[in-house]
């Protein structure tokens, strides 16, 4: 057991679900998106947000999608390359 963000062990055990989604090109790994419900875990330690927190958060994060985006869907390209994406906040890009 180890102390999670500062605080002592809860005694039980708890889950973490999470997907990663890789790209190729030209057979070789362009892309990888992590994501993880870091949420979901602290709700079963009984930490969850307040909901106006996570309703500003998602809001937040639509808004970077979208902006972010937008000029690849004026291009017409479905993927962003992943040298325009690479220094963007957001999910972990790893370019290869």
């Amino acid at each position: 057991m180890f102390d999670l963000y500062g605080l002592p062990p809860a005694g039980w055990p708890v889950t973490m679900t999470g997907q990663e989604i890789f790209r190729a090109r030209d057979g070789k790994l362009a892309e990888v998106w992590h994501q993880e419900d870091a949420s979901g875990m602290l709700r079963q330690l009984g930490l969850e947000p307040p909901p106006a927190i996570m309703r500003l958060a998602a809001r937040r994060s639509a808004r970077r999608y979208r902006r972010q985006h937008a000029t690849t869907r004026r291009r017409g390209r479905r993927w962003p390359d992943a040298s325009s994406t690479a220094s963007t906040a957001g999910p972990s890009r790893r370019p290869a």
